[in-house]
């Protein structure tokens, strides 16, 4: 058990510092960069990135479309997903 709680908390530090970005014209590129960072300092490898081709390491959808090229508008519900393997 002890191992799921220090997985789910690198998991709620990394959703923490993702969204103190989320705002107007930031870029889900922007974002993503700043999870990735994250992650490799904690040593955990972002699950997404290069599954099946997939470029990134975090999956941004907007108004529950997914996008990989995105600026944030304002009046859109963001939905952040991080997987990682710790």
């Amino acid at each position: 058990m002890p191992i799921m709680k220090e997985a789910c908390r690198i998991g709620r530090e990394i959703l923490d510092i993702a969204s103190k970005y989320v705002c107007k014209n930031v870029t889900g590129d922007q974002i993503d960069k700043i999870v990735t960072a994250a992650c490799k300092e904690r040593n955990i490898y972002p699950s997404p990135l290069n599954y099946y081709a997939f470029p990134k390491s975090l999956c941004v959808s907007a108004n529950e479309v997914l996008r990989t090229k995105l600026i944030l508008l304002e009046f859109n519900i963001y939905k952040y997903i991080i997987y990682y393997c710790h």
